[in-house]
């Protein structure tokens, strides 16, 4: 017996034929308008690297979503670029740009009564924006991180988009020769792919995963690297699920959630922009925050590691030292409190174990260990009902 989803209020009966004509014009079936639409906000766009490399995720998508059994119809949004933009008047449209996203994603979904969306997004407002518009139409959702940049190389330095910045201030102080400056330049950024830091889009990207609407694993993913492409096919699959489950964003976002998400945010030194964000991401959901964090004891520090200065690791590294893992399993295992430690895989024995706390602790992000034990993230909860 075929499901009945809320796509069928413009797909089925006879006064929606000219509907299905439309439809049959970009490729319908007669077996297609049995199955669920599930619609892909597309942030692919050539105004900055963070944004150009979205197309391919956005493509294993919708690949993935045939596989699964429904119809994707994809829909673009768009982006503004703080690091291109800051300094000038254009800055003054990156907040609204937040509000924008949603508004567009909530449009075109509502306007067509899509079953399930998959949001993908790359720069700063594009995370917040996909979460905020997620929250209030509370249909099956999704979200896809288009991915963090490679690092920049310079006499065996990595580098960022701060190093640039940081050049213009060296330079102009005399302390920089013009070579320097410009090979800093030209080498900063080595590819497509969302600034190299714990800046804005990295932030929320980590603490989104750690709430529990992205994929485990997902969010420290490099935008160049193969498996980008395939946790976004594997993010169609679970949403299509999710779908048949009727399992929607307030069953994730949680007062429980929330805190997690911030306790990532804190953990890893991130942008102070998550607080307008989260705070907003809240709002749209209807859940109340008064006082969400307490104040940490001391051998639960707030701040764990430092991924946004230059002269460390970049972000990318992250995903490489594998502490995801070790602190997923740390998280449901002990039920620790918050903020979660990032801690090497050969370290985790001795936290379970209870018998103290490492000092060894490795660069990496606890995104995806912090989630609520009684909520998950919106995988286990396809792989558990």
């Amino acid at each position: 017996m075929t499901e009945k989803y809320r796509s069928f209020t413009v797909t089925k009966g006879v006064a929606r034929a000219p509907n299905r004509s439309m439809l049959r014009a970009i490729g319908y079936k007669d077996e297609d308008f049995d199955k669920p639409i599930i619609g892909i906000a597309n942030g692919q766009s050539t105004m900055n690297p963070c944004n150009a490399g979205i197309q391919p995720l956005a493509d294993a998508a919708d690949a993935a979503a045939r596989r699964a059994g429904a119809m994707p119809q994809m829909f673009g949004t768009i982006t503004v670029t703080d690091g291109i933009s800051m300094g000038t008047e254009g800055m003054k449209y990156s907040l609204v740009s937040r509000e924008v996203i949603a508004d567009s994603i909530e449009t075109a979904v509502q306007s067509q009564f899509m079953d399930g969306v998959l949001t993908i997004g790359g720069c700063d407002k594009n995370m917040p924006g996909a979460m905020i518009g997620m929250a209030r139409m509370n249909i099956p959702s999704i979200f896809v991180y288009g991915g963090t940049i490679k690092p920049g190389v310079y006499k065996g330095k990595s580098l960022t988009i701060v190093s640039s910045f940081e050049a213009v201030g060296a330079y102009t102080a005399g302390t920089m020769g013009k070579e320097e400056f410009e090979c800093i330049e030209r080498c900063a950024l080595p590819g497509v792919g969302a600034c190299g830091g714990m800046y804005t889009a990295n932030t929320m990207s980590s603490s989104i995963e750690a709430i529990g609407l992205s994929l485990p694993y997902s969010s420290t993913m490099a935008a160049e690297d193969a498996e980008k492409r395939e946790s976004a096919a594997r993010s169609m699959e679970v949403l299509v699920q999710a779908v048949h489950k009727d399992i929607k964003p307030r069953d994730i976002i949680t007062r429980k959630s929330l805190e997690n998400a911030i306790a990532v945010v804190m953990a890893v030194g991130g942008s102070t922009n998550a607080v307008l964000h989260w705070l907003a991401i809240a709002h749209a959901a209807a859940v109340l925050i008064k006082r969400v964090v307490r104040r940490p004891r001391p051998h639960h520090p707030a701040v764990v590691v430092n991924v946004a200065t230059p002269s460390r690791l970049s972000f990318p590294s992250a995903h490489a030292t594998s502490t995801t893992a070790a602190s997923m399993l740390l998280a449901r295992t002990t039920g620790l409190p918050l903020p979660v430690f990032l801690v090497p895989p050969m370290a985790l024995s001795r936290l379970v174990l209870g018998v103290h706390y490492p000092t060894d602790v490795l660069m990496g992000v606890a995104v995806g260990a912090a989630v609520a034990k009684a909520v998950g993230t919106i995988a286990d909860r396809v792989e558990g009902d």
